[in-house]
């Protein structure tokens, strides 16, 4: 309940001996109490006895926020329904709801009279449930969007089985794949990618690194039970047997963390083979440092191609225009339809790269262009905000200072 309403001030007993504060305004008459009691006046704080009364109406009212909604409750009701023992009997007093709702921010007062022995009210609704017209600034960017969708187990794993938020494909054939993904990716080499290069230069083999998931063919060639150590050491050298496992559930920056613990693991596999050749591979694995300027590029598969002829595969493989950004904020799974992630009966791995987004790559790639125009765009709408003040009606025009973001949606939902 508390991810869903802020109490602003309280909820309160009040006695009314002495005169309460009327406050008009243009659009309704609202009688609020003074914030602190007058003299001659006293009141009581009932906030923990109301936050369970709401939450047992949230239950019963099937999931409305609002307390005492109209469509489930009607008629009078007493203090001890509410296990609230009248702490004046016999005087006149009110009870007084003032609260701030999440979502919106908006404030309301509600005030319901109580009788002197009985303890009964007629309970006016108290609005927390945020309306759909509410102009209040309840946008989320995108990145906070999936991250709370992924961190609660009950919204994701449904979404995900039903369909792609990117593609909308059936996942039933992407269930039946394999959970642990088969990987062919390169990582840019620190040592090489530092110094000038040209286009021709940066397709280099010594300029990239290669970091292979879901083990290795020869592994596999021979079976589980004959991976011998020489096969085991022959593996670390092509970047295989780091023992790192990527998943289907991993978002893509879930797996730049993999890549960068892979690439630890493979430099001190390699430094304990001891020959010069996995020394050299050990100590440029132990170079990478993999940060929050460093992408992960997907090899797009034209429609059209065909994976059994390899020439054509490879000469698509070597054009930079076949290789796109992956959103970090996404899964594996919501490129699976696209891209092959976790489904079986393919020739070639998915092929990535985990590149530094460098200004080569900009003039090389359009999708790389187009992705960090689309970046500063959304920083350049993060930054039209003014402050302004902001009277809430249903707390008697209260004024309250607002951060104010500019109405156009982000440019991230387009």
């Amino acid at each position: 309940m508390c991810n869903h309403v802020e109490f602003g001030v309280g909820w309160f007993l009040v006695t009314t001996t002495a005169t309460t504060t009327t406050t008009t305004t243009t659009r309704t008459t609202t009688t609020i109490p003074r914030a602190t009691p007058a003299p001659g006046q006293s009141c009581a704080d009932v906030t923990s006895q109301l936050s369970l009364e709401l939450e047992k109406q949230m239950v019963q009212g099937f999931g409305s926020l609002n307390l005492w909604d109209a469509n489930f409750w009607s008629g009078q009701v007493s203090l001890a329904s509410m296990q609230i023992e009248d702490p004046f009997p016999g005087q006149r007093k009110i009870l007084w709801i003032r609260f701030a709702r999440a979502g919106d921010g908006e404030r309301g007062n509600v005030v319901s009279t109580v009788s002197e022995w009985e303890g009964l009210l007629t309970p006016v609704e108290a609005k927390m449930e945020v309306s759909e017209d509410s102009t209040g600034n309840g946008l989320l960017r995108k990145e906070e969007f999936v991250s709370c969708l992924l961190s609660s187990p009950a919204l994701s794993e449904p979404l995900r089985r039903l369909a792609s938020p990117v593609y909308g494909r059936s996942a039933a054939a992407i269930d039946e794949g394999p959970s642990i993904l088969q990987l062919d990716v390169t990582v840019d080499c620190p040592e090489v990618a530092d110094h000038k290069r040209d286009a021709k230069k940066s397709t280099d083999s010594r300029s990239q690194l290669p970091v292979l998931f879901g083990g290795s063919s020869s592994a596999k060639s021979a079976g589980a039970a004959l991976l011998t150590a020489d096969i085991a050491n022959s593996a670390a050298m092509y970047g295989d047997t780091h023992g790192v496992e990527v998943l289907l559930r991993d978002t893509i920056g879930d797996f730049l963390l993999k890549v960068q613990e892979a690439c630890e693991s493979l430099a001190a596999k390699n430094l304990r083979l001891g020959n010069a050749e996995a020394v050299e591979l050990s100590r440029r694995y132990r170079l990478v440092q993999i940060g929050p300027e460093h992408i992960v590029l997907a090899f797009w598969i034209r429609q059209d191609a065909a994976e059994e002829h390899v020439e054509a595969f490879l000469g698509d493989h070597a054009d930079p225009s076949n290789w796109r950004p992956l959103d970090k904020d996404l899964t594996f799974w919501d490129y699976a339809s696209r891209l092959g992630f976790g489904q079986g009966g393919r020739r070639f791995p998915p092929c990535l790269r985990v590149v530094r987004g460098s200004e080569l790559l900009r003039q090389q790639s359009r999708f790389y262009r187009q992705m960090l125009a689309e970046q500063s765009l959304a920083e350049e709408m993060r930054n039209l905000l003014a402050w302004a003040i902001y009277y809430h009606r249903g707390d008697a025009n209260s004024p309250e200072w607002r951060l104010q973001q500019h109405p156009t949606n982000s440019p991230e939902w387009r």
